[in-house]
């Protein structure tokens, strides 16, 4: 069935994009955590902004994999593609509990961060 297959590429377009996205983030954040946080002044302040953003990010890229594992759920996706989803997330709740780390106040880094299989 085309439809079938268009649903199934799909839903792996829309992985890919999002892992993209999460490269993005994740290659952001390092520089600016790198670059930006020896400065001092001004640029004190610009980690928290920045670790604020890309919490608002994530949460975006979290909520649209919920909702892509809710219809893969629905169309009796093949295995492959639930699995893949199902991966994304462990990958998604990896970074979220990695950024709340990095966040004043959470017990910066004295948390142990989770295994990324």
């Amino acid at each position: 069935d085309p439809w079938v297959l268009r649903a199934k590429v799909s839903v792996f377009v829309e992985l890919y994009m999002k892992n993209c996205k999460l490269r993005e983030q994740a290659a952001l954040l390092r520089l600016q955590l790198e670059g930006d946080g020896h400065a001092g002044g001004e640029h004190e302040r610009e980690p928290a902004g920045l670790l604020a953003e890309l919490s608002a990010r994530l949460a975006a890229v979290e909520e649209q994999a919920e909702a892509l594992s809710k219809q893969l759920d629905d169309e009796s996706a093949d295995a492959a593609a639930v699995a893949t989803a199902a991966h994304l997330e462990r990958k998604l709740t990896g970074l979220r509990r990695a950024l709340d780390a990095l966040e004043p106040g959470t017990g910066g880094g004295t948390g142990v961060l989770p295994a990324q299989s």
